[in-house]
């Protein structure tokens, strides 16, 4: 870095070497009388006193004009690493003399000399790396979650909750509660060492649940080494995988299992063992997933609200294949951007993510329960955006077969539109709509095979972060319809408080299983601590 002095401070090393020490030999102008630094001409035309050479070429003071004679003053120690003239040299200005300034202590920084085109004299020298002139030299800033140990950084990072739920009418079945509350803590610890391209991270999850006994579970939703070549990255653990453009439906999304214990929208996702391999290229993304071990989908108990009548035992599962859970999966997807256009195409076979379900007795067996079954498919699908200033155009396709009574497919297709600045605020709105279609019609496995989602996206822009969803999706056949609205809110820097609603109107008592949310309405208040 370069910093520029003031013009005195600038001339103080001069001034130092022109200073007498005892007789100083006659000359025609006293010092006031040095003309001023504007009539300094360039420094190859200086001469003294008016025409002084410039600093850059003044000799040791024994060679000095303005310096004792040189026969009556001993020879300079010169240091050897340096070239000058050591601190304790006798000819070396006396930096304690006079009024001026203390010269800077000695510095292996470079100095050099400039008297540019300006009447200004300056100084500019290069300070060590990251350091400036207006601040001393600290050591580097360490965050409370960050140290570095051998080229490792380790961080520490994750979120504390707490949420309350209130359902406003009464429970389908006596065992389940109008009210519930909840803790959960998901900490994230990574390493990282960029020179060996290597990464690491452990994240697990945990909820304690007050009505639920099913809800109450732990489960790693990361454990995984990844390392980093020149043009691709291998993984192996456990991860999450996200494939999907839709608000609504994420039905490309196939690599996770869904923990439906912790929202029913099916965002929340089991952590998947597996080795995955990118390549990268001018012909896109290439990612391989063998995917070794299946992770059986999540159910509220019989005391838990939001589930279906029956209710799904999660502890029978059965299988199509004879390997069961242990059944190995694989998986391949090619992705790439178009300029505004972003493509991606993948193939699944394995064990279907989406169970179907048929009845059985409970052990007791006294009660009708819901046993899940996975069955071994193959799914094609594909997903794209396109990005058109304030437009925002998305679709999704999904073919698959080995499931139910032969291959179906499903799509969906809409947009999104942002509002920028309303009404000259900062407040922005994105206008949300989409169309589902599923060609099996009313099923089990998925509710929305004719509807229309639509809502808003409204984001503050405000130092508390405060943000906005409504979304509503209809089903064109009667009209049923979900509601949700979702909002947040930052206070200082860790703490977020966290709003939901949800509301099922108008569904038909005929229409499983949508009916089992018939009275699970509810209000959810949650509070986030983030580390």
């Amino acid at each position: 870095m370069k910093s520029r002095l003031l013009p005195l401070l600038a001339l103080a090393p001069l001034l130092h070497a022109a200073e007498p020490e005892s007789n100083p030999p006659p000359v025609e102008a006293p010092p006031a009388e040095v003309i001023p630094p504007t009539e300094v001409t360039p420094p190859a035309e200086v001469t003294p006193p008016a025409e002084a050479t410039p600093p850059a070429e003044v000799t040791p003071p024994a060679e000095e004009p303005l310096s004792p004679d040189p026969a009556e003053a001993p020879a300079p120690r010169i240091d050897p690493a340096t070239g000058e003239p050591t601190l304790d040299d006798p000819q070396a200005p006396d930096p304690t003399a006079g009024d001026l300034l203390p010269a800077p202590e000695e510095s292996s920084d470079e100095m050099t000399l400039d008297f540019g085109d300006s009447d200004e004299l300056v100084i500019e020298f290069e300070l060590p790396d990251g350091t400036t002139a207006d601040a001393p030299a600290t050591e580097t800033e360490a965050e409370s979650t960050t140290e570095s140990t051998d080229g490792w950084e380790f961080s520490l990072g994750g979120k504390a909750s707490a949420e309350l739920q209130w359902f406003p009418e009464s429970a389908r079945d006596p065992r389940q509660d109008d009210a519930n509350a909840s803790l959960a803590l998901e900490p994230e610890l990574r390493w990282r060492n960029k020179s060996k391209g290597l990464s690491f991270a452990f994240t697990p999850f945990g909820r304690l649940d007050a009505a639920d006994g099913e809800r109450t579970h732990a489960d790693l939703r990361e454990f995984s080494l990844r390392k980093e070549f020149d043009h691709s990255d291998l993984l192996a653990g456990v991860s999450k995988v996200f494939w999907g453009a839709m608000e609504a439906v994420h039905w490309v999304d196939v690599i996770n299992q869904s923990d439906l214990i912790e929202n029913i929208d099916g965002e929340a996702k089991l952590g998947q063992p597996m080795v995955n391999y990118n390549l990268f290229s001018d012909y896109g993304r290439f990612s391989f997933f063998v995917l070794p071990g299946f992770r059986e989908r999540t159910f509220p108990g019989p005391d838990g609200r939001l589930r279906i009548h029956p209710w799904i035992d999660a502890d029978r599962p059965a299988y199509e294949s004879s390997s069961g859970k242990s059944h190995v999966d694989f998986a391949i997807r090619w992705s790439k951007s178009f300029g505004d256009v972003d493509l991606g195409v993948s193939y699944f076979h394995g064990t279907s993510r989406e169970p179907t379900y048929f009845p059985a007795l409970a052990n007791n067996g006294g009660e009708v329960i819901l046993r899940p079954y996975y069955e071994i498919i193959d799914q094609l699908g594909i997903d794209a955006t396109w990005n058109m200033d304030d437009w925002l155009f998305k679709s999704e396709f999904m073919a698959r077969g080995g499931q139910g009574d032969g291959a179906f497919f499903r799509a969906a297709a809409g947009f999104e539109y942002t509002f920028h600045g309303i009404y000259g605020s900062g407040v922005d709105v994105g206008v949300i709509a989409e169309y589902l279609y599923d060609s099996q019609g009313n099923n089990v496995i998925n509710p929305f095979e004719n509807d229309l989602a639509y809502g808003a996206r409204v984001t503050f822009n405000d130092i508390r972060d405060t943000t906005l969803l409504i979304t509503a999706v209809t089903d064109t056949r009667d009209a049923s319809t979900f509601f949700n609205l979702e909002a947040t809110m930052r206070f200082g820097e860790n703490w977020v408080v966290a709003a939901q609603a949800r509301a099922f109107l108008g569904i038909p008592a005929d229409d499983f299983p949508l009916n089992g949310y018939r009275r699970d309405h509810y209000v959810q208040l949650g509070i986030e601590y983030h580390f």
